[in-house]
């Protein structure tokens, strides 16, 4: 079975011919910089240009494959060489307009335009202006007067010579990389690429899970051989919102998926909550911005969830049969509902466990309680993940009661968001990700069939539960279930280390995160009869709810102000419905505790 669900198109590109399509493509799907020939990259870059504009309008499996490898080089050394200074700002500005514009209507063919102008320019800029290329000239022997004077007859310039390697960093033409590559005693010249600080403190979530450490490979025993464990090649769905599939840090693993609300095969996420959700799963280690717990798996977006961050039952059970029907390893839902949805939903739910779905569920944001647990995480077939907090209490939304089964950070977890950036975000929709991630790593480091039935899910729930970290009262509690997951011990106790060798993590202190309690801004309304939506931008991480307010025109500009209601932390949609005609304005702050932000600037809307 092919698991990259997107459909396969034949679109044949205009304008090249077939061998230097093949070239180009080799040299996107190798990204061997060794072989990286300056005099092509025009075409490379056209390369690039056409498979955006390929990969945005059918979005087909082989543009998919072609976009992973250009995400490769946009951040190796190749892109960030001066190679591309020329027309660095040019391209990212061109793709962030991908990212910006949607790709359907009128706004697809502005981007189309555009991509379709820039390759002209590209095509018309000759390789002379591509100015100046950092470089690391590698010799046979320790460089010699005489090969500074090499590279200035061929009009570089040598910056410094260095001690450990035969070599010097200096800067050519793009016309003299070929001739100095072929001249004896010349071992190697190479692109002087940029180096970027390898910092996610701020994901305090992923460390806390110990994750990093399963990344790196030093989850094994001392004087072992390192083995990194990045969950390639897991399949994770996301039933959710949709997924922002241009994000810079989810692209390259986004595999496809569909949109049960609008039935097509477009999971673009019109909310915020998946985009942020999937990073935790799966953003890219590339030390930029945020780090997901699995960052290579293979991510699927199911969109179940509309714009106002709302669905329906059906479409999550439909959303299952395709997780089934297409293999995937692990599904998350940080979505759920107090209500009871009946023996149906509860029989597709054990139905795909059956199936070997490992099923990871937000517990619930309902807070303390003799049993607040939401469905489906209430299911014997679901993990029910709960919340903690920095300090490893548990966070003061999370529901609590026997159907818990792990806990996870959810509060302040900063990961990716629409549009290309990245924020923060608190609830046990930040929790679950963590458990889903972690249930990669977990697959990804060979677990096996231990009881011959012919799955695996139910071992890797075994293992989440038997390594968890104890935070609660001894054994299972109704606040935290079995404990803190611990990536590292899990992957241990997954690939076969005896439980000797397992070590008891080491108590973690709390890590501080800056608090952020700033006002909502940017608020919108819109309105369709009496139905008023409203959304906004958090700007907080710690706030604990938002409060919204209306005010009734009385006369002139006199409004007569009422608290309407209170909305999750998680949530920045607000749909309401007005008894009555009339012009109302609408102000949202952030509330945590007894203290609240100021009020967000006021949005006036006409309802007749």
């Amino acid at each position: 079975m092919k698991h990259r669900v997107v459909q396969t198109h034949s679109n044949q590109f205009l304008f090249m011919g077939k061998t230097t399509k093949e070239t180009a493509l080799g040299v996107f799907r190798s990204c061997d910089l060794q072989e990286l020939d300056v005099s092509s990259c025009p075409t490379v870059v056209v390369w690039y240009a056409l498979c955006i504009q390929q990969a945005f309008e059918k979005r087909s499996q082989k543009s998919s494959c072609i976009l992973r490898g250009w995400y490769s080089l946009l951040v190796s050394n190749a892109f960030n060489a001066a190679l591309f200074q020329g027309f660095k700002r040019s391209l990212l500005r061109s793709f962030r307009l991908h990212s910006n514009f949607s790709h359907k209507g009128q706004s697809m063919r502005k981007s189309k335009s555009s991509l379709v102008l820039l390759t002209f320019v590209i095509l018309q800029f000759p390789l002379s202006a591509w100015g100046e290329i950092p470089v690391l000239i590698r010799f046979r022997e320790n460089p010699r007067q005489a090969d500074a004077a090499l590279i200035a007859r061929n009009g570089g310039r040598v910056h410094r010579q260095f001690q450990l390697v035969p070599a010097v960093a200096a800067t050519l033409p793009a016309r003299a990389i070929a001739a100095l590559r072929a001249t004896p005693g010349v071992e190697a010249v190479e692109l002087d690429g940029t180096v970027e600080l390898h910092d996610y403190d701020t994901v305090w979530g992923v460390k806390r899970i110990r994750a990093p450490i399963v990344h790196s490979g030093l989850w094994v025993e001392d004087g072992a051989e390192p083995a990194p464990i990045l969950a390639t090649g897991v399949r994770v769905a996301v039933l959710d919102t949709g997924v922002d599939y241009h994000h810079l840090d989810l692209a390259p693993n986004y595999m496809g998926g569909y949109d049960f609300v609008n039935n097509d095969a477009d999971p673009w996420d019109d909310h915020g909550h998946g985009t942020h959700v999937a990073g935790t799963v799966a953003a890219l280690l590339n030390g930029i911005g945020a780090v997901g717990a699995a960052p290579e798996v293979d991510l699927y977006a199911l969109k179940v969830m509309n714009a106002n961050g709302t669905g329906s039952w059906s479409a999550v059970l439909a959303a299952l049969d395709w997780a089934v029907q297409n293999e995937m390893h692990i599904v998350n839902l940080s979505i759920g509902s107090s209500v009871d949805p009946g023996t149906t939903v509860q029989a597709a739910f054990d139905n795909a466990y059956a199936a070997g779905l490992v099923i990871v569920s937000s517990a619930g944001n309902s807070g303390l309680g003799e049993d607040t647990v939401g469905f489906p995480a209430k299911y014997e077939s679901v993990i029910a993940v709960a919340s903690t907090t920095t300090s490893n209490s548990r966070s003061s939304f999370s529901s609590t009661g026997p159907d818990v089964e792990l806990a996870a950070p959810g509060s302040s977890i900063y990961s990716t968001v629409s549009g290309g950036g990245y924020g923060w975000k608190s609830g046990t929709s930040m929790a679950a990700p963590h458990v889903a991630g972690t249930a990669a790593l977990v697959i990804a480091s060979g677990i096996i069939d231990l009881d011959g039935d012919g799955r695996i899910n139910d071992e890797v729930r075994w293992v989440l539960q038997s390594t968890a970290v104890d935070l609660g009262p001894e054994g299972r509690d109704d606040h935290f279930g079995y404990g803190l997951i611990d990536a590292v011990a899990a992957v241990q106790l997954a690939a076969g280390e005896e439980d000797d060798q397992i070590e008891e993590p080491e108590p973690v202190e709390p890590e501080p995160v800056a608090p952020i309690f700033d006002a909502p801004s940017n608020l919108t309304a819109t309105a369709s009869g009496r139905e008023v939506t409203l959304t906004w931008q958090d700007n907080s991480n710690v706030e604990e709810a938002f409060e919204v307010y209306c005010g009734v025109r009385i006369r002139g500009n006199n409004y007569d102000w009422n608290h309407l209601t209170y909305v999750d932390a998680d949530t920045t949609t607000l749909v309401t419905t007005m008894s009555s005609g009339g012009t109302y304005r609408f102000r949202v702050r952030a509330v945590a505790g007894d203290e609240t932000t100021a009020w967000s600037e006021q949005v006036q809307i006409r309802v007749r």
